[in-house]
């Protein structure tokens, strides 16, 4: 599964920057993301689960761990049931995101970069994070 951002930097609606997350399924990490950076799109990635990037919030993790349990590890942390789909995940972590940001960094060191695929847990998208930063008034 892969989501598609564009971040509006002016207001006469054109992009500047455009972004792909990834989110490991059933595909090459590396074969997508060669792709989209044929198209001069910025890449980022979750393997295997976007899950890591919230999770990344409450604890350091470099052992691959099923959905599930990250849903159960989410939930517990929120004190309430994950929701994939909630629209409160970004005011829920704002307060955490330097010490995702820190863990997301540290856990990228550690792996090879150019075989994303083989990289279990692991995830980039402060990458994605640090750059709409900047754009915070």
């Amino acid at each position: 599964m892969f989501s598609v951002f564009q971040v509006i930097v002016c207001h006469k609606h054109q992009y500047d920057i455009t972004w792909c997350i990834f989110d490991k399924d059933d595909f090459s990490l590396r074969k997508a993301c060669s792709l989209v950076k044929k198209k001069n799109i910025y890449v980022d990635y979750s393997n295997k689960s976007f899950e890591l990037w919230y999770l990344l919030h409450f604890e350091y993790r470099s052992n691959a761990i099923s959905n599930e349990q990250y849903k159960a590890k989410l939930s517990k942390y929120l004190r309430e049931e994950y929701n994939k789909t909630s629209t409160k995940m970004y005011d829920l972590l704002k307060d955490k995101q330097q010490y995702a940001i820190c863990n997301a960094k540290k856990l990228f060191e550690y792996y090879n970069k150019k075989d994303p695929d083989k990289n279990d847990p692991s995830t980039i998208v402060f990458e994605l994070v640090e750059k709409l930063n900047q754009y915070i008034k």
